[in-house]
């Protein structure tokens, strides 16, 4: 957990409140008390009540502001351990990454439930046969995790047997958008009982995918009911405690109320306070001519780890293994690459066994790494909503970071100035980050030894390179001068 906490994660309201306020079991008090959960953030406070109270719910908060722990304690609270032989829960994600780490997660939420709570996670990139071995000589788990092509396959088979009280949908702007709308549909379908209870959570919800989210189960019902059966089921509750963009008046200037639920309430942009957008401008046409610049970002700051996104895979795999040998520990992730790859650096990030992960926009969403202080986009998104949840990779639950974005002049810096118009950040020069990052942490009343590693981390910072895929097997490195003169004819000109 953070040394400090912006307001992103606490308010008055909820330092006068605990988790044991929320109505919550015993055993998943205790396990959220070993976790360091003691008051809920405002997402959990306003989403934990109102889930428990039945009812599908469909939920907009900030990245890294406990959205997971809110579904997790309500489906948590709804299984029944006693029973098997069918998963009671089925939670989809739109990556194996966040399947894997939900799947974690309610582990170690339910560590204490008993009879022992069983949770199983089916993704893709593994074989299936093994999937349904499990599911033959195990059985259904009481809650199924996964991504929606795999779950898919097993539920039309009839391998994974349901009789589901919870579907949630994390990320569910993305599992609701046109590449897994026709298989959450079919999902839904095949799952649906009039009892299911639908939750959908994410930090960006633009208005036309909550009308889909609104729409799906009456689709559903309104697919499976009797010829001329009327369709009762409600409207999901909304809790949105942030917008995708803010909003302007005819004059540019930025409007404070962003919509919510009734007339004058204040919803905030799904930016974090403890972000510091920063930018670094170059001159050039190619990626490669950002290395220096990258390299002088990663070995000259003040960071425990970082994310690099890039937009090509092979990019990704190029890069990583250039920070190796330059000698800063880095990891590759893409979708390119095989599940064995994936699944070694995703551990290999959570277990702090290297700093940089060079990435495509498969990482940005949902994955939470907690000594992730620093993000670096070495090329633009093309959407504000992929910025967001780049943003969001770090800061995360009430700490501090800073993203950098390294840009061209021209084209680049034009598309950087229209992220921060429609999302309304601040952005300061990386070379006037010092003065940046102190007048931050002044307008959020927190100390100046709240952002960047203590003298116990950095001796505790992974020193050898880490496996790349293609990379040679030698460990051999170069100095940070010796890897830029080595490589300044083919990167930096």
């Amino acid at each position: 957990m953070p040394r400090f906490k912006t307001s992103d994660v606490v308010d008055s309201e909820t330092q006068q409140c605990t988790f044991a306020d929320l109505s919550l079991s015993a055993p998943l008090l205790q396990a959220l008390q070993e976790m360091g959960c003691e008051h809920p953030s405002p997402v959990q406070l306003r989403t934990i009540p109102q889930a428990l109270a039945g009812g599908d719910v469909i939920v907009q908060a900030k990245s890294g502001t406990g959205k997971t722990i809110a579904f997790c304690s309500v489906v948590l609270e709804g299984v029944n351990t006693s029973s098997s032989g069918t998963s009671q829960a089925i939670v989809l994600a739109p990556t194996r990454e966040i399947a894997m780490q939900i799947a974690d997660e309610l582990r170690r939420l339910g560590w204490y439930m008993v009879p022992v709570l069983d949770v199983a996670c089916f993704i893709g990139g593994v074989p299936v046969e093994e999937d349904e071995e499990r599911l033959e000589s195990k059985g259904a788990p009481h809650i199924a995790v996964g991504t929606p092509g795999r779950m898919l396959k097993l539920l039309r088979e009839g391998s994974l047997l349901t009789d589901a009280r919870f579907l949630v949908l994390d990320e569910a702007d993305k599992l609701l958008d046109t590449n897994f709308r026709q298989d959450i549909t079919a999902i839904t379908e095949l799952v649906f009982t009039k009892s299911l209870q639908f939750l959908a959570v994410s930090a960006t919800f633009p208005p036309p995918l909550v009308a889909l989210a609104e729409d799906l189960f009456v689709h559903v019902e309104k697919k499976r009911a009797t010829r001329g059966q009327p369709v009762m089921r409600d409207l999901p509750n909304k809790v949105f405690l942030c917008t995708s963009a803010v909003k302007k008046d005819k004059d540019g200037l930025n409007i404070i109320d962003g919509g919510g639920e009734e007339p004058g309430d204040v919803v905030e942009t799904a930016l974090l306070k403890g972000v510091l957008h920063l930018r670094y401008v170059l001159q050039g046409y190619h990626v490669r001519q950002k290395v220096p610049a990258l390299l002088e970002v990663l070995t000259t700051a003040a960071y425990q780890q970082a994310f690099v996104f890039v937009g090509d895979s092979n990019n990704a795999i190029q890069i990583a293994e250039l920070l190796n040998q330059a000698g800063v520990p880095a990891a590759a992730s893409t979708g390119k690459l095989d599940q064995a790859w994936r699944t070694q650096a995703f551990a290999g990030l959570k277990r702090f066994q290297y700093r940089v992960l060079v990435c495509t926009d498969l990482m940005a969403r949902g994955i939470d790494a907690e000594k992730v202080d620093v993000v670096v986009n070495l090329d633009l998104p093309v959407e504000k909503e992929t910025y967001l949840h780049r943003s969001g990779r770090t800061a995360r639950f009430g700490s501090v970071g800073w993203m950098v974005s390294l840009v061209f002049e021209g084209d680049e810096a034009e598309h950087l100035h229209f992220f921060q118009m429609q999302l309304g950040f601040e952005l300061a020069e990386y070379a006037d980050r010092e003065a940046a990052i102190q007048s931050r942490l002044e307008a959020l009343s927190l100390p100046q030894d709240a952002l960047g590693p203590s003298q116990i981390d950095v001796e505790q910072f992974p020193q050898q390179p880490f496996p790349t895929p293609g990379a040679p097997s030698s460990t051999g490195r170069l100095s940070t001068m010796e890897f830029l003169i080595s490589h300044h004819c083919k990167y930096a000109c």
